[in-house]
């Protein structure tokens, strides 16, 4: 069962609302809801919950949404791989990404890309996520992979890749480790926090709650990288934030407990920017590889 237009199924996704949706799509609020009740005579399953608000996706409605991502996913990767075989694509490329986001970019795009593409000859830079929108602006560099809390330039395509949860963590030694049920900031306050440089997009995150609390940590402590932060909290020398990508690939995880905090943390998200126009070829290359693959 395959559609070749999924966009209306996943307005109302992100807006949980039909009017929002038909607004946004330039149709009227009657013709996308019949077209929803078409889509769901199709997949012989009821899509949304109409007694929820905003609306929300049924059981079957969830199975068809990871159905939908997935087709669109190999849709792009049918066209770009149809587009390389036309032409040879080489070049030289330089790709910002943040020191901290490296070796996860490394494993998951630029290692397999270049098994693919070997004539392209690709140099890393890494700033932090801020920088490399200013280096971007400049081209200094061609493209971009950052942690991103929302758009800033106008004049650069923001392309959302994945969400990175951010996860309160002590060491599985420490007393908080006993802890059930949520735990509160002023709880915290006497604790040795163990925070990331404040040109970071974490740390920017993390500041962010801490100040709309009014929330203030007796003990701060800056350490230079997310690895290095785990690393001291694994032993038992304080307690730290951190995105997800990096408590799911470090090597001591059992040693790292993750704590219910009853403020909630935002996502990052990690974001592929490039130039909305005038791109090279061998740059627009990369570009699609990482939307295809950088979601994984």
């Amino acid at each position: 069962m395959i559609f070749k237009n999924f966009d209306y199924f996943l307005s109302i996704v992100e807006t949980g609302n039909i009017t929002r949706s038909a607004a946004k799509l330039h149709i009227s609020q009657p013709s996308l809801t019949q077209h929803l009740h078409h889509l769901e005579d199709e997949v012989g399953a009821v899509l949304f919950d109409r007694n929820t608000f905003p609306l929300k996706l049924t059981p079957a409605g969830e199975v068809f949404y990871e159905y939908v991502l997935k087709c669109r996913e190999l849709d792009d990767k049918l066209s770009f791989d149809i587009a390389v075989l036309r032409t040879d694509i080489s070049g030289k490329l330089t790709i910002g990404v943040p020191v901290q986001l490296q070796p996860y970019f490394m494993k998951t795009v630029l290692v397999p890309f270049l098994d693919e593409y070997p004539d392209i000859e690709v140099n890393v830079r890494g700033e932090s996520s801020h920088e490399l929108e200013k280096l971007l602006q400049q081209r200094a560099v061609d493209l971009a992979m950052i942690y991103c809390l929302k758009p800033l330039v106008s004049t650069l395509r923001y392309v959302k890749l994945r969400e990175d949860e951010l996860r309160l963590i002590c060491s599985s030694r420490s007393p908080l480790a006993e802890r059930e049920g949520e735990i509160s900031l002023p709880e915290l306050e006497k604790e040795t926090f163990f925070m990331v440089s404040s040109d970071s997009v974490i740390r920017e995150a993390v500041d962010a709650v801490f100040a709309s609390q009014g929330f203030r940590p007796a003990k701060t402590r800056v350490i230079p990288g997310v690895e290095a932060v785990m690393d001291l909290v694994a032993v038992g020398k304080g307690i730290a934030v951190v995105p997800d990508t990096f408590l799911d690939s470090y090597s001591r995880r059992s040693e790292l407990k993750v704590l219910k905090l009853g403020t909630a943390l935002p996502h990052l998200n990690h974001t592929l920017l490039t130039h909305k126009a005038n791109c090279p070829r061998h740059v627009s290359c990369l570009a699609k590889y990482i939307e295809i693959n950088g979601r994984r």
